[in-house]
């Protein structure tokens, strides 16, 4: 069964040990089992959610893919509902718990923390360039170390003499619904503003002029084709023209320059990826990898300061109140999380993908926007469903056998992450089979199917005879400052594969 221990104290990161004794991994019988469980679970939605950017641009990231038609469409539209934005989402809140962990070990033993942690996320940090680089620039490893730093820094104030209610858990939960919940009330502001000084004929207007104005620039990209003209050369348009002075057709024609331009330079970004990806030489393909990572990196600390820092945080307050050590205890917030979380949630990004999929929405830019913001909030609320969900079934008896399988898939998250990576880039690019564009949603499920049967079973055999996957001993050696031991003695097949 789970471990459960008494509520613990939020510890210091000013730690000394006289003795000289050092931190060490956790064994395996003294991991907190749900934790590789909900790994194993979120290997699986990610690798469902990052099959499609291994054949289709990243440029394209945020834009609904409408030529979609038949099995290929439901595909798209199931994974859009049930799994896209979900699960970063949930290896986040599963970040913050291992961060907990780590630090409240740290202050049972009196042992040194900040350089250990430090290490541990420089290294993460590596491994996400390498592997943006070398093979595939969707990255989330980066970001997550950045918001280790950042939560390095939350912990460092929490044990200023001028803030002493801030050690207390409540104090980080409410930072984490504070920062969680601005995003949401800054789109509602501004929807609430457009919708106070729009009314129905100004936006029936608008639409109708989008809709013109995207055929004409539609027709300017096949004329500027026809031609040889390259519409992103220079800008064509005119920023500084006051629209509101032109005559109707100059107005059209003007923002219909506009248009075409932008949707060029998207063409020809997209072509520029497909084209470097496609290639047989692996450098080109990674020279292209550099400068994408390159123009990226400068937008990180910012996207995860308010996309992944309040995640981390809620997943600290559970492991640091000690809710999650004692979930039987707390049974009524997890089934709320789990039937109110995934209620609404799927009801949130049902409704949304409905929208996002219209035409419509592709024509009226408020709708897009409305739609991608209960996306966005359905996205948080089902990963909040998915760890409730989860947690119950873990105390489930009859699930705790089936569930332990996940075991070996999370013990070993970042080896299967990079793997997942390494399989995907040797299918679809051009170094490898070259299949990129080729296959249809249906057939990319098909290999999900194949590389995740594979992977339990190779997570499954490697643990029997290995303490850690090939990355994670990398990354814990780097972290301790120590050489671990990888090989294992000997030890049962029900320590290998808990249950939970």
């Amino acid at each position: 069964m789970m471990q459960a221990t008494t509520s613990p104290p939020i510890p210091s990161t000013e730690l000394s040990s006289a003795s000289g004794e050092r931190l060490q991994p956790l064994a395996g019988n003294q991991r907190i089992a749900l934790l590789d469980v909900l790994r194993g679970f979120a290997l699986i939605g990610i690798l469902l959610a990052n099959i499609e950017w291994f054949s289709r641009p990243m440029s394209e990231l945020g834009l609904v893919e409408r030529g979609l038609t038949g099995s290929d469409f439901s595909v798209a539209w199931l994974v859009a509902v049930f799994v896209e934005g979900k699960f970063y989402k949930l290896f986040s809140l599963l970040f913050g718990m291992g961060f907990a962990v780590m630090l409240i070990r740290a202050s049972d033993k009196s042992l040194p923390f900040n350089a250990m942690f430090s290490r541990r996320m420089l290294m993460l940090f590596a491994f996400g360039v390498l592997h943006a680089t070398l093979l595939w620039t969707g990255d989330i490893l980066r970001a997550y170390a950045i918001g280790g730093f950042y939560m390095l820094g939350w912990v460092w104030l929490m044990h200023r003499p001028r803030w002493p209610g801030l050690k207390k858990p409540e104090a980080t939960l409410k930072l984490s619904l504070t920062l969680m919940s601005l995003p949401f009330v800054l789109m509602l502001i501004i929807g609430s503003i457009f919708a106070l000084t729009h009314d129905s004929a100004e936006m029936k207007k608008e639409w109708q002029e989008r809709l013109q104005v995207e055929v004409v620039a539609d027709q300017m990209l096949v004329d500027a084709k026809a031609a040889g003209v390259d519409l992103t050369a220079e800008t064509q348009s005119d920023e500084s023209v006051d629209v509101d002075q032109l005559s109707d057709q100059q107005r059209l024609q003007h923002l219909a320059k506009a248009r075409a331009e932008v949707k060029a330079e998207r063409e020809k970004d997209s072509q520029a990826e497909i084209h470097a990806l496609t290639q047989s030489e692996f450098w080109s393909a990674t020279a292209f990898r550099v400068q994408q990572i390159a123009e990226e990196m400068p937008f990180e600390p910012l996207m995860v300061l308010i996309d992944l820092l309040p995640i981390f945080l809620f997943g600290y307050w559970l492991i640091a109140s000690g809710i999650i050590q004692r979930a039987e205890q707390h049974r009524v917030l997890f089934k709320s999380m789990a039937w109110l979380g995934l209620g609404i949630g799927l009801m949130l990004n049902a409704i949304a993908i409905v929208v996002l999929y219209h035409p419509a929405s592709q024509h009226v830019s408020i709708l897009g926007k409305a739609a991608t913001s209960l996306h966005m909030l359905g996205q948080t609320t089902m990963a909040a469903g998915y760890l409730g969900f989860f947690v119950l079934l873990a105390h489930s008896v009859r699930w705790q056998r089936w569930l332990g399988w996940l075991i070996p898939m999370g013990r070993m998250a970042l080896t299967n992450y990079l793997m997942q990576s390494v399989i995907l880039s040797f299918v679809f690019y051009g170094q490898g089979f070259g299949l990129y564009d080729q296959l249809s949603r249906l057939e990319q499920m098909m290999i999900v199917a194949a590389i995740l049967v594979g992977q339990c079973v190779f997570s499954w055999l490697w643990l029997q005879f290995f303490r850690y996957g090939p990355m994670e001993w990398l990354w814990r050696s780097v972290t301790y400052w120590q050489v671990q031991p990888i090989r294992r003695q000997s030890m049962a097949l029900e320590q290998v594969v808990p249950t939970v």
